[in-house]
């Protein structure tokens, strides 16, 4: 009688995980926002910045969160060119997002709700990649 070789002792073993079938992984797919954001790259710098002023914002630093706000507009102007034609729905999401809160943090007396509730949609919109 012929004994099995070790190697085949062994992928019978990694086969049935010593008694147990492994299971195929099976990939769970990305979610819809994770996606999105994907498709118009990353988005964790203007993030970043709308989170830095939403900080500001709530610290009542109306002057430090209209600065913060006009990095935030010249960041995304820059990238609009590579981002927009990837998705120019999403990416119009986003943007109107972003004229909202430089409307309430340039508005002639900016009031801390308005611009606090203005960021937390953009944040939100950023979250989910532009999608509505």
């Amino acid at each position: 009688m012929k004994h099995p070789t070790t190697s085949t002792l062994s992928a019978f073993a990694l086969l049935w995980g010593f008694g147990q079938p492994l299971m195929a992984a099976t990939p769970t797919p990305p979610s819809p926002g994770l996606l999105a954001a994907t498709i118009l790259g990353d988005l964790s710098s203007y993030k970043a910045i709308a989170v830095d002023t939403l900080e500001l914002i709530n610290k009542g630093d109306i002057t430090g969160a209209q600065k913060r706000g006009t990095d935030l507009e010249t960041a995304w102007d820059k990238a609009e060119d590579r981002m927009k034609p990837s998705d120019p729905a999403k990416w119009r999401v986003i943007d109107k997002a972003i004229d909202r809160v430089l409307n309430a943090l340039r508005a002639p007396q900016p009031q801390q709700a308005t611009c606090a509730s203005a960021l937390n949609d953009l944040i939100s919109a950023i979250n989910k990649g532009g999608a509505a």
